[in-house]
């Protein structure tokens, strides 16, 4: 760590933050190389993980290309598209943001050492930056896809440096605005956990009454900051003096990033106290232990608390606005059943049950079930609602569950095989993008496949065969990390 050391000047601020950051993606790496048994197969997997997510992003892009034939989405519509990408590239810094613990082991091993705590904090915002934007762009790709295929290639390359740079300036300033009041609120009288989750809603809040007011839904003249925004964007991608407005975004998230590391939240760092388990709750049963492992685990609870505001937000929506024109609701359930990336990395490195019973992967069905214990309780009540505001019938609510239980299922064994843990500050949040994505895709094909199908009783089949195909993924790999 010699080059981290007596870090005085701008520049060697600058190389001492690309350490840190280069230190923590290769502890990570090698964790995971680790967990799966090899160098070899983490490559193997993260090569997996980016064919999995060009091919949705690739997908999805030649749908919605399909659906606009004929439509130039960003110059017709660019309030719309400019308040559309502003809030998605906002769940994906918050997503990076939630999932990034402020202290970890790295931290704590650098605190003794003569390296100022600014430079720790930059190099902690960077991987959330990365993280973010990386989700972000994959969220935001197929509406930005359109001018980035038309054009000169001078055209292309300046859509592309005005879309991309808008996307990473979003998520920076996000977490900016998020870490902010998240240091407000940690004055009052607030667990710290959900001071965080609450000011990630107040921020994502913002974002979507920006995307909101753009929307010519019920009456509503488009107004707000994407209307502004949506003509510098059109001044920026027709002229060639564009490129200003690309060094200005540039410049703009270099500053926003500078100052994000400036502070930290003191109130996440003097929330490390541990809870006792009293006698009486020790003689509880296994699934019940394992689901109280897995909710008292600090960045659990806060995606929890996030996620579960984020759906009452779009019922909200719904019942204000006397429907579902979005499709808020086809984003509600199966975003919630990403829950479950975390339930292994709290018990990954001690699995009690083994300890216990004297079996590797008695731990495994367990954790499932108290992960589904709470996930059914959820989706029962997001469900309900749905069907009580007149967006579902309970067909429809049945017919979707065999999809739900998959995706809390892939998230499960996502979780596996990208542990969340307070060890390395990137594990949670990559885990958590990897799992956004990948349900995404999952749902995405579901529904193709299912609309190409009129016979029920094939439907059926492949509902359950999808299911099945869910469950066994995640046993098979429980069972290879209870050997590991």
């Amino acid at each position: 760590m010699s080059g981290t050391s007596g870090v005085d000047g701008h520049r060697g601020a600058r190389s001492a933050t690309s350490v840190l950051l280069g230190v923590a993606w290769r502890g990570w790496f090698n964790q995971l190389a680790r967990g799966l048994g090899g160098r070899w197969r983490a490559v193997l997997l993260l090569v997996g993980l980016a064919a999995i997510g060009l091919a949705a992003i690739g997908w999805s892009s030649m749908a919605m290309l399909d659906t606009v034939a004929g439509l130039d989405l960003v110059r017709d519509a660019p309030a719309v598209v400019v308040g559309a990408v502003s809030c998605l590239s906002a769940l994906g810094a918050l997503v990076a943001c939630l999932y990034t613990p402020d202290r970890n082991i790295l931290v704590t091993h650098l605190s003794p050492l003569p390296i100022e705590r600014g430079v720790l904090r930059r190099a902690a915002r960077a991987q959330e930056l990365l993280v973010g934007a990386t989700l972000a762009l994959l969220l935001t790709g197929p509406i930005l896809v359109q001018p980035l295929v038309t054009g000169t290639l001078e055209q292309r390359l300046r859509a592309g440096a005005v879309l991309v740079g808008g996307v990473v300036l979003v998520t920076v300033l996000t977490m900016l605005l998020t870490r902010s009041l998240e240091s407000v609120l940690a004055l009052l009288p607030l667990a710290a956990v959900i001071g965080r989750a609450l000011a990630a809603l107040v921020v994502l809040s913002g974002f979507a009454w920006v995307f909101l007011a753009a929307m010519p839904i019920n009456g509503n003249i488009a107004h707000g900051p994407a209307v502004a925004m949506s003509d510098a964007l059109l001044w920026a991608l027709d002229r060639p003096a564009g490129w200003s407005a690309a060094a200005g975004i540039a410049v703009l998230a270099w500053a926003f990033w500078r100052l994000s590391g400036t502070w930290e939240v003191e109130g996440m760092a003097r929330s490390g106290q541990r809870h006792s388990v009293r006698a009486v709750r020790a003689a509880a049963s296994m699934t019940a232990l394992e689901r109280r492992q897995w909710l008292r685990f600090g960045p659990n609870l806060v995606m929890l608390v996030f996620l579960n505001g984020v759906a009452l937000l779009g019922l909200l929506m719904m019942a204000t606005n006397g429907g579902d024109q979005l499709g808020a609701a086809y984003l509600i359930l199966p975003i919630l059943s990403a829950i479950g990336v975390g339930a292994f990395g709290p018990t990954r490195r001690v699995l009690w049950i083994f300890r216990v019973t004297g079996r590797p992967t008695a731990w495994v069905v367990p954790k499932l079930l108290g992960v589904l214990s709470v996930w059914l309780v959820i989706i029962g009540l997001y469900g309900a609602a749905l069907v009580w505001l007149g967006q579902w019938t309970l067909l429809e609510l049945a017919w979707t569950l065999p999809l739900l239980g998959a995706e809390v299922l892939v998230a499960m064994a996502i979780g596996v095989v990208l542990p969340v843990s307070a060890e390395q500050s990137i594990n949670g949040s990559v885990s958590e993008a990897a799992t956004l994505v990948l349900l995404i895709a999952l749902t995405l094909g579901v529904q193709s496949a299912l609309a190409g199908i009129t016979v029920l009783p094939v439907a059926i089949a492949l509902q359950a065969g999808i299911v099945l195909a869910a469950l066994a993924a995640y046993l098979l790999l429980a069972r290879a990390a209870s050997r590991a």
